[in-house]
């Protein structure tokens, strides 16, 4: 009896153990699936980033001299069109007349009229949209300017002139959800009165980075989908020249173009003759020659002198550039450099030969001879001092 209950005691401890084994078993193959599932994903993950990095780590060398020219997966949706476009500053017309037979003037020079709805920041005109939206009350504002947009529009539309609306983004002032919401409403407002392409600036400074483009690039493509509803329309980006310049940035241009149906440059800023230290206007072009070709690039030029805006407009004729924007009423008679008159040369003065000076005749000289030898003399001494032949003294 008390064998078989050993026996039993015996046989319930090996069957704790062996079910002890089996768990850790169990557990450890648990344990090694899960680890080996944990560690593909780890690799796959490392791998896209190295293929990220990669792809985004520019060439080595000075960046301002470097352009990544990789052309986008489709250059189909860049514009085509070149525009030659010149502001028009609508608060200087008092009658629609004036304003018609400006726009005629304009017409023999410009294909373009632009118009900057957003001078100094504020828009120009009260808009019906964007009072609706805010569900602001009827104050019965000064309409005059609307107006006088809408005879803008009417009359550019008589002269086949293609029509530009110039505005500045609301990014430096709200976030960017909002400022796509409120800058959408005005631009599909802009739409439906009659301009064929909106033209955002003040999107980046000079010295952005790539968060920065991202961020930009998230908004355009915000007003790019709530601009879809319109049916046909043109939207396009303006951007620094040194935000083109940097190869850092080659990709997220490449990602922003996708959103925008033309991209520009602000060449303002930039100067025809070099000083040594920045980049001139040809230099600028000349190394964006690919973002040129690819994304049909428009300068835009908001120049307030004249003389260099007029520099610029030449300088930009003589390397092949034609796709210009001035943002501010430009008059063509100021883009011609006037020709240096031809000096004319001074005739000769007849030369006058050197005048020969005359013989003192008080100058002694020595005697000389037949042969031309001068003949020694005695040397003066008090004992013939005085001595003369009777005509001279020696």
């Amino acid at each position: 009896m008390r064998y078989y209950r050993y026996r039993r005691k015996a046989s319930q401890k090996a069957k704790a153990i062996f079910f002890r084994i089996l768990f850790i078993l169990a557990a450890a193959a648990v344990i090694t699936g899960f680890a080996i599932l944990t560690g593909n994903l780890l690799l796959q993950r490392v791998e896209k980033a190295e293929e990220m990095l990669d792809a985004s780590i520019p060439p080595s060398g000075n960046a301002a001299g470097r352009v990544d020219t990789t052309p986008p997966l489709t250059t189909d949706g860049y514009s085509p069109l070149n525009v030659f476009a010149s502001g028009l500053n609508l608060a200087v017309y008092e009658t629609e007349d004036d304003l018609y037979a400006r726009i005629h003037d304009l017409s023999q020079t410009y294909n373009t009229i632009s118009v900057d709805v957003t001078a100094g920041g504020d828009l120009i005109y009260v808009s019906p949209a964007l009072t609706t939206l805010l569900r602001l009350p009827d104050l019965g504002l000064n309409t005059a300017s609307y107006d006088r947009m809408v005879h803008a529009i009417t009359a550019a539309a008589a002269r086949n002139l293609r029509l530009s609306a110039v505005m500045s983004s609301s990014l430096g002032h709200m976030d960017g959800e909002t400022a796509a919401l409120i800058d959408s409403t005005i631009a599909e407002e802009l739409y439906a009165m009659g301009f064929d392409e909106i033209l955002l600036v003040d999107l980046l400074d000079a010295d952005a980075d790539t968060d920065d483009i991202t961020g930009v690039r998230r908004y355009l493509q915000a007003v790019h989908d709530a601009l879809e509803s319109t049916g046909s329309f043109s939207l396009g980006a303006c951007l620094p020249s040194e935000i083109y310049l940097d190869a850092d940035n080659a990709k997220q241009i490449q990602m922003l173009s996708s959103v925008v149906d033309f991209l520009s440059m602000d060449a303002s800023p930039l100067a025809v003759a070099g000083n040594g230290s920045n980049m001139t206007l040809g230099e600028v072009c000349a190394a964006l020659a690919g973002n040129f070709e690819v994304y049909n690039l428009r300068v835009v030029l908001n120049t307030i002198d004249p003389v260099l805006l007029s520099a610029q407009y030449n300088a930009l004729n003589r390397i092949g550039i034609t796709n210009i924007h001035f943002l501010r009423e430009t008059s063509p008679e100021s883009l011609v450099v006037p020709e240096e008159p031809e000096t004319e040369m001074l005739p000769d003065s007849p030369k006058t030969e050197e005048a020969i000076p005359s013989a003192n005749p008080y100058a002694t000289t020595a005697p000389k001879d037949e042969d031309g030898n001068p003949i020694p003399t005695e040397p003066e001494t008090e004992a013939n001092y005085y001595k003369t032949d009777g005509d001279s003294w020696y």
